[in-house]
């Protein structure tokens, strides 16, 4: 993408409070690090203004770039050529994290949640236990010192992948019927 040099701390996030994309917007710039958040919505002018203000008073060659929505090829490069994912909010499934594991990069994220079942510590990435700059700011700083991996992270993503969840999907319902199946005096149900 024109403009974006390699290296970047990556967000990937709808522009939402609850989001903390904030939080990571003043971690980056605590540390003096690039950061592009991906993502639209009704926080972006707040954080446009907060990336603009901490930027401009904070030295350091940190620049927050807020990139909008972007199409599936341009998202793709923008994994590729960042350096880390950073996540703050709590969500319920950590998808972001696998799709840059997918891409060889490593996770900073919050320790609640989906990320939970979706980051391996020291392996996939790095965990921080509240959405606070500071503490987001000491983890990016430990994941950038930590040697990642790639044959490690490509394997993780690979337990999530659409062979697994089938395989994975067969056993539970083939158990579920054995259960069923050996139940005796269930009405409806035969055993064959």
């Amino acid at each position: 993408m024109a403009g974006i040099e390699p290296g970047y701390l990556l967000c990937v996030a709808r522009l939402l409070p609850y989001k903390n994309v904030d939080v990571v917007i003043e971690a980056a710039l605590e540390l003096g690090q690039r950061l592009v958040v991906v993502g639209d919505g009704p926080d972006r002018a707040r954080l446009e203004l907060l990336a603009r203000a901490g930027g401009e008073s904070r030295r350091g060659s940190a620049a927050v770039t807020l990139v909008g929505r972007v199409d599936d090829p341009e998202l793709r490069w923008l994994y590729h050529h960042a350096g880390l994912l950073v996540a703050a909010s709590y969500e319920d499934y950590g998808l972001s994290p696998l799709e840059a594991a997918a891409f060889g990069r490593p996770a900073v994220v919050l320790r609640d949640g989906g990320y939970l079942d979706t980051v391996v510590e020291s392996v996939t990435g790095t965990f921080f236990d509240a959405p606070h700059p500071h503490l987001v700011a000491a983890a990016i700083e430990e994941a950038s010192r930590h040697a990642w991996d790639d044959g490690a992270l490509s394997s993780h993503v690979e337990t999530f992948a659409t062979p697994r969840f089938v395989h994975r999907l067969r056993e539970v319902v083939k158990a579920q019927r054995g259960l069923v199946g050996g139940a005796s005096g269930v009405a409806g149900e035969r055993n064959p």
